[in-house]
């Protein structure tokens, strides 16, 4: 087996098995860590490509050298010296023969035919070496992971004369698919063969479909006229990542065992490098809790006229109103629009205004000075001093008290207020961008919210809609939650399988993103594969009752919040705490709900 001896060096006398890929450099999650200044944190790659060793250089900024000479890929010879940093290690072949790997085959009758193997012409060893040498440079020189599919599914659609090759990753992301006639899209595969495939992460060869009881009779198979099939499972480190597929629609082309040898060859080199890039992704993610990570997860067009609306007005340093029900990303958004405006190197202070009583609002809003009142034995600056030179994001403004309402309004014409117990004026330069799950021209109509406040704080007004509108973006959601999820508590878990996805898409969301990423975190918890499957989400997800009919639908915002209350109280089984924090208003907001809608 190919290896490595370190030879001089802090670890000078290990060992380095080279088997499955190797990636060294200075950052600790590498296979290969070198507690080394002189080396990049990722510096190179070795991957074995038919039982012989190739070193690439990962864009280092030292170089890798092999005898003395700077290399940016070299296929490795018994006893080169190859120095990365201040080690120098010597290569090792370990009297491999050069051949391709043993490979296990799949146990469908009449899968291999001694006809057809006897008919197959002989492999060219030295033709696949060039191929998979050239794939190991293109893998070792991106870490994007559409690249890399799209890499992988187009080097074995050529080396093996295939119709179709697909690379499908396990964690959900869209399959990189190559045709013959070299378009890409989606296409009709054999199922029975991926699904035997994952199960048993066995490679798996059927040269002859109509002659295989198992899949001759398959729709799927018949209607698309596949003649023979190739599946390899991806693997790293045990964990299956993917599934790489190939297949013949030619009597002509039939697959043998070399051509399973040569896609295996393949797999082995492409786990490593698919893995790598997945890290890459999950370092590379933007901070969901600026605000940044909020373009990715919108794939529906609504939602992405409501993004473009926010950047557009980012600049403009003018009031913002936020319209949507609860839970639908209204403080993501403000982030957003402080992130991409003029004041993004200031501070983003948030306040709930539902959450606090009239005189603890005031007191948490503009401060207050020593001796205001018992207790207050220092002086406090308040959320918008906090807020100088940055965004005050107001959340529930709608249930502001009109004495208070008429407090806000003056500082936001006026930019001036006193502490509580104050005398001195305190001038501050903050935007504000306000929120409400209410509807504020029917509040003004009763006497409850002040018209001329509605307009200084709706300049520009934006209405997020709820998620069972945008249905498009729950898969994108899903996954940043998970991906959250998992750094928070270092679960591997690298994907949502799609019966899962199915049944997120099926249900009405009445709690919005926020219930989502609760289901989504209560579900991770409870996962104990790689994969998030559908049996961990909450029954109600899997088997959701029958949608209501159309005249039981709400017509108002006042039943749709009725609606909202009573399945959050389904939700957490009765409990107003976890029922408040899904419905993100506070609990003496809730329990007024409750006595107002009479669900007490």
């Amino acid at each position: 087996m190919p290896r490595l001896k370190i030879v001089s060096g802090r670890e000078s006398g290990r060992i380095v098995d080279l088997a499955g890929g190797v990636v060294a450099g200075r950052d600790a999650g590498n296979d290969l860590a070198l507690a080394d200044e002189t080396c990049s944190r990722h510096h190179a790659r070795f991957l074995v490509v038919d039982g012989r060793a190739v070193v690439i250089d990962l864009g280092s900024n030292n170089g890798t050298f092999v005898n003395g000479e700077k290399v940016r890929d070299r296929l490795l010879q018994e006893g080169d010296k190859v120095l990365i940093g201040h080690t120098l290690m010597a290569y090792e072949s370990g009297g491999a023969a050069g051949g391709p790997p043993t490979v296990r085959m799949g146990d469908f009758e009449g899968a291999v035919q001694a006809s057809v193997a006897a008919d197959a012409p002989a492999p060219d060893p030295e033709a696949h070496l060039r191929r998979l040498f050239r794939l190991a440079v293109l893998l070792g020189s991106t870490l994007e992971m559409k690249p890399l599919l799209e890499g992988i599914a187009a080097e074995s659609l050529d080396a093996l004369d295939a119709d179709t090759a697909v690379v499908i990753p396990e964690d959900g992301t869209e399959p990189a698919v190559r045709r013959r006639a070299g378009k890409a899209g989606s296409v009709q595969l054999s199922r029975t063969v991926l699904d035997r495939a994952r199960r048993r992460r066995e490679a798996l060869l059927v040269a002859c479909v109509p002659r295989d009881e198992a899949l001759r009779d398959r729709e799927s198979v018949v209607g698309e006229g596949i003649h023979s099939v190739l599946c390899v499972p991806l693997l790293r480190r045990g964990e299956l990542l993917g599934i790489l597929y190939a297949d013949s629609r030619r009597k002509e082309r039939t697959f043998a065992a070399p051509d399973l040898d040569l896609l295996r060859a393949v797999a082995q080199l492409a786990g490593p490098a698919l893995d790598n890039a997945e890290r890459h992704a999950r370092l590379a993610a933007p901070d969901p809790d600026s605000g940044e990570g909020f373009r990715g997860v919108a794939a529906d067009p609504r939602m992405r006229e409501v993004i473009a609306l926010a950047e557009r007005v980012a600049p403009a340093d003018s009031t913002v109103l936020l319209l949507g029900e609860s839970g639908t990303g209204k403080e993501v958004l403000a982030r957003l629009i402080h992130t991409v405006s003029g004041r993004r190197e200031g501070p983003f202070v948030a306040l709930n205004c539902a959450a606090l009583v009239e005189t603890l609002l005031e007191s948490e809003l503009f401060g207050y000075e020593k001796g205001a009142f018992t207790g207050a034995q220092r002086a406090r600056p308040g959320k918008f001093e906090s807020a100088q030179g940055g965004t005050l994001f107001l959340d529930e403004i709608g249930e502001l008290s009109p004495g208070f309402q008429s407090k806000l309004l003056r500082v936001l014409q006026e930019r001036t207020f006193y502490r509580v117990g104050g005398t001195v004026p305190i001038r501050v330069d903050v935007r504000i961008v306000a929120a409400t799950n209410q509807d504020l021209q029917k509040a003004i109509k009763e006497g409850r919210f002040r018209e001329d406040l509605y307009y200084r704080i709706g300049v520009v007004t934006i209405a997020i809609p709820p998620l069972r509108d945008r249905k498009d973006d729950i898969p994108l959601l899903a996954h940043h939650f998970l991906e959250r999820v998992r750094k928070r508590t270092k679960k591997i878990i690298r994907g949502i399988a799609a019966p899962a996805l199915e049944a997120l898409g099926r249900y009405a969301w009445p709690g919005n993103v926020r219930e989502l990423e609760n289901v989504i975190e209560r579900a991770a918890i409870l996962s104990d594969g790689t994969i998030l499957e559908e049996k961990a989400l909450p029954l109600e997800i899997r088997h959701p009752a029958s949608a209501p009919p159309p005249e039981g639908f709400p017509v108002n915002l006042e039943e749709a919040e009725k609606m909202c209350v009573r399945r959050a109280l389904e939700i957490t089984g009765g409990k107003k705490g976890e029922a408040a924090k899904l419905l993100g208003v506070s609990w003496p907001t809730l329990n007024k709900k409750l006595r107002d809608y009479g669900l007490e």
